[in-house]
C-alpha cells in the first residue's frame, strides 16, 4: 500500500518541485527559427519569452513571434518539469499567422500547436538558452503540417 501512495504522489512532487537554483520567473529573448515542411525550409528569426505562473504546478505561458517571409505570433500553455539548472517544457497553443502571402517558419496560416522546450538556465547570470520544437498542424492551406526549430538567447528578469 505505501508503494501505491508513494508512487501516486511522485508525479505531483515533480510537478510542484522547488528547484535549488534561483530560476527566472520571466524571461525575453530572441534567436533563430527554422522551418521544414515537405522538403521545403524556411528560416528567420525569434521573439521569445516566458511567464511562469505563481501555482502550485508549475506552469508558464509562453510565446514566440516567429518571423521569416510572414510572421507568425505563438502562444502556448506549459508544464515545466524542472531538474538542475534546466526546465523540460510540454505545451499547447495556437499559431496565429498573419495575412499576407508566404510562409513563417510554422507555416502560412494559423493553426493548432504542439510544443516542446529546452531552457538551460547559464550559471552566475541572468542569461537563458532557450530552445523548442513546434508541430504546428494545418498549417499550410494544403493542410499540411509545419514543424519548427526555435533556438535562441534570453534575459531572465
Amino acid at each position: 500500500m505505501k508503494v501505491a501512495l508513494i508512487g501516486a504522489s511522485l508525479p505531483i512532487a515533480l510537478l510542484s518541485a522547488q528547484v535549488a537554483h534561483a530560476q527566472t520567473a520571466l524571461y525575453l529573448g530572441g534567436g533563430l527559427s527554422a522551418g521544414l515542411t515537405g522538403g521545403l525550409g524556411s528560416t528567420g528569426g525569434m521573439v521569445t519569452g516566458r511567464y511562469a505562473l505563481p501555482l502550485p504546478v508549475r506552469l508558464s505561458l509562453r510565446g514566440d513571434a516567429l518571423f521569416g517571409g510572414k510572421t507568425a505570433f505563438v502562444p502556448t500553455l506549459s508544464l515545466d518539469l524542472p531538474f538542475e539548472r534546466n526546465i523540460l517544457s510540454l505545451g499547447a497553443g495556437a499559431s496565429i499567422a498573419a495575412a499576407g502571402d508566404g510562409a513563417s517558419p510554422l507555416g502560412s496560416r494559423s493553426a493548432f500547436v504542439l510544443r516542446t522546450g529546452f531552457d538551460r538556465f547559464i550559471e552566475d547570470s541572468n542569461l537563458v538558452l532557450v530552445s523548442s520544437f513546434l508541430v504546428g498542424f494545418n498549417a499550410f492551406s494544403d493542410n499540411g503540417t509545419a514543424v519548427a526549430f526555435n533556438l535562441g538567447l534570453a534575459v531572465g528578469f
